[in-house]
């Protein structure tokens, strides 16, 4: 095997490697846009929660008739959001459990392409002082 294949095999290495880390980057702004969109719904939660206690001081001050509809859409509204957070984080769980096992195994892949690139590295090493030397047996005879 001459240097241009191991060169050839190092190439691709890299390759895989800029493959995996471009893949890493796109998961991490996949979590971040899925938290983003978890405290999105909290936020709105919060929001609700403060509508609810405006309407029941409204009621207790007597500057607002007390209807149940109006409670009830709001109670509604935060249940919606609290399933929204619920449902988020569920799919965030599962997404981070994948996502640990496929960094697991990409693991894995990494350290044999190390160990492949090193072995190619230390071949390449040997041929080149295997060159190096022939010329320099060469002139003392």
């Amino acid at each position: 095997m001459d240097y241009r294949e191991y060169l050839n095999k190092l190439v691709k290495e890299a390759e895989a490697i800029t493959r995996t880390v471009t893949e890493q980057a796109k998961e991490a702004a996949g979590k971040a846009k899925d938290m983003l969109e978890i405290k999105k719904a909290e936020i709105e939660r919060d929001k609700a929660f403060t509508s609810l206690g405006r309407i029941m001081y409204q009621i207790e001050k007597g500057t607002l008739k007390r209807e149940d509809s109006i409670i009830a859409a709001a109670v509604k509204r935060i249940e919606d959001q609290e399933t929204l957070i619920e449902t988020l984080k569920a799919a965030n769980k599962e997404a981070a459990k994948e996502a640990e096992e496929e960094a697991a195994k990409e693991a894995a892949q990494e350290e044999a392409a190390e160990v492949k690139t090193d072995e190619i590295i230390e071949a390449v090493a040997r041929e080149a002082a295997e060159t190096a030397v022939e010329p320099e047996e060469e002139k003392a005879e």
